[in-house]
């Protein structure tokens, strides 16, 4: 399997740095062709001055990179779907087999790498395959959850890999694209659960991502990001996005142990529920759920098997709760340990 890594690499210079090292130690042993491309989009805030993209570029050029395409952020502006296809063009002249789309935000670990290209060898017969991100928000190591896109795909499906046509998603040569193929796959966190930083407040990034959006997705005007900035400049949840989409305000999290995803705990607003989900194994463990006052609101204990989703409702009213804890534990060792915050 020859895989040609794609890097969105524009005004990631705080990141370029580690996000690239597992990769760069991996690349001669798994004869990785890595490309990058370093430009400002088209659709991103005007800026006569491009140092965002200066400060990526020095970084990049000392990296043992296949392919590297830099823009001086002036005059004509590629979009984002042009700089991937600039890479694209190169890894297929290269015959790689696979490409894997990544953005230098995205911090894989060595492990995830090689977990995730032994999950694919061996389930070869889907076109996709879609990677969750821990998505860290307002400020580390708070982050959001539900996140996941198509990241890697076989070049030679449907007639061959023919461009990029909207952000990281694939067209092929006979005309189906990524958004209605129903032949990919979601990579479960226990392979890969990859941190993303991606919508903190102190990255001076988050403004122009959010111009960005606001610019470039569908909806009505102020509807387009999740994020915004409120009356005091202050990062914030878009409540207009959410009710404009009849979707429930999201649930921000903050991990103090995790269990290797063994199984996963999300809560259900709308039913002021905790689900266990993903379970991996049988075995029977402890749940405790605290108040934002630390105590004790429920206990159980349930005995788990993989397929089955497990529920977990306090007796007691928990509608008013803006934050819970839920501990894990098994013979009286924490396996598991996330904090809940309904409102941020």
């Amino acid at each position: 399997m020859k895989i040609g890594v794609l890097f969105s690499a524009y005004n990631c210079a705080d990141h370029i740095d580690k996000v690239f090292e597992p990769w760069l130690e991996l690349k001669d042993e798994l004869g990785l062709v890595l490309a990058a491309t370093n430009g400002r989009y088209s659709l991103s805030p005007e800026d006569k001055n491009d140092t965002k993209g200066f400060h990526s570029l020095l970084k990049l050029i000392g990296k043992k990179l296949d392919f590297l395409l830099h823009s001086s952020g002036t005059g004509e502006l590629w979009t984002e779907e042009q700089g991937r296809n600039y890479m694209l063009n190169f890894t297929l002249d290269r015959n790689v087999d696979l490409i894997w789309v990544v953005d230098a935000d995205e911090y894989y670990t060595k492990e995830q790498i090689l977990k995730i290209i032994n999950f694919i060898d061996e389930n070869q017969q889907f076109d996709s395959y879609d990677v969750q991100f821990k998505n860290y928000a307002f400020k580390y190591p708070y982050w959001l959850d539900g996140f996941s896109k198509s990241v890697a795909f076989w070049v030679d499906r449907h007639e061959g890999v023919k461009d990029f046509y909207f952000d990281c998603d694939v067209r092929y040569k006979n005309g189906l694209t990524n958004d209605n193929n129903k032949n990919k796959t979601l990579i479960s966190k226990n392979i890969a659960f990859v941190d993303h930083y991606s919508w903190l407040e102190a990255d001076p990034r988050t403004s122009d991502k959010i111009i960005n959006q606001n610019r470039k997705y569908n909806g009505p005007e102020g509807c387009r990001c999740i994020f915004k900035y409120n009356s005091e400049n202050k990062l914030v949840f878009n409540e207009d996005f959410y009710n404009n989409r009849d979707l429930p305000m999201p649930i921000i999290h903050k991990t103090n142990k995790e269990n290797d995803f063994i199984f996963d705990i999300v809560y259900a607003r709308e039913e002021h529920c905790f689900y266990v989900v993903d379970t991996k194994i049988n075995d029977i463990f402890d749940f405790d759920i605290y108040d934002d006052k630390g105590e004790l609101l429920f206990a159980t204990t349930l005995t788990i098997a993989p397929n089955v989703n497990f529920f977990i409702k306090p007796q007691s009213s928990v509608v008013n709760e803006v934050f819970y804890r839920v501990v894990s534990k098994k013979n009286q060792e924490i396996i598991f340990d996330r904090e809940f915050y309904l409102n941020f």
